[in-house]
């Protein structure tokens, strides 16, 4: 038997069903799994943030790291709304009649698009997020330790006795 015959247009075509009944679960599942993702950060971020702030270790002074503290919480807000979208049932405006196969086609290809830009743009928006939230901390973090020096007493010299008296 040739390997021809074997690598034919049929094992081709079920590559293909294959590949096409798989990519609508997989996009399924890194949405839900993105979701959880988001769900967690925004968790541990609020809950931080308010421990930080009630315990006083958390002292925004100016608007630039207010904005940048507060940033996170609508951009996972807005990225868990994107990826629960993404998970539904591909939607169209369009209407489609399920006894026309290319309608079924091509309804089936723009829902695959918009849940691959869907989950860029979660994915986009939990970076931005995250940077924002990276440069709050560090700024915070620089300004606090630049508070610390300044305000560290420095060892002062005590002049010693170099007479020979009592």
């Amino acid at each position: 038997m040739d390997i021809t015959d074997i690598v034919n247009d049929k094992y081709w075509l079920g590559y293909a069903k294959k590949n096409i009944d798989g990519a609508e679960a997989a996009l399924k599942d890194a949405a839900s799994t993105l979701n959880k993702l988001v769900a967690t950060f925004w968790g541990i971020y609020t809950t931080a943030f308010t421990a930080g702030s009630i315990a006083g270790k958390v002292k925004v002074d100016n608007a630039f790291e207010l904005i940048l503290f507060i940033m996170p919480i609508p951009l996972l807000m807005i990225g868990y709304i994107i990826t629960t979208r993404a998970q539904l049932p591909g939607l169209s405006t369009e209407e489609i009649d399920p006894r026309i196969p290319e309608d079924v086609q091509k309804f089936y290809n723009l829902s695959v698009k918009e849940k691959k830009k869907q989950l860029k743009w979660a994915f986009g928006l939990i970076i931005a997020a995250a940077v924002s939230l990276t440069i709050a901390l560090s700024s915070l973090n620089i300004r606090n330790s630049n508070q610390a020096s300044s305000t560290t007493p420095t060892r002062s010299t005590v002049p010693t006795n170099t007479g020979g008296g009592k």
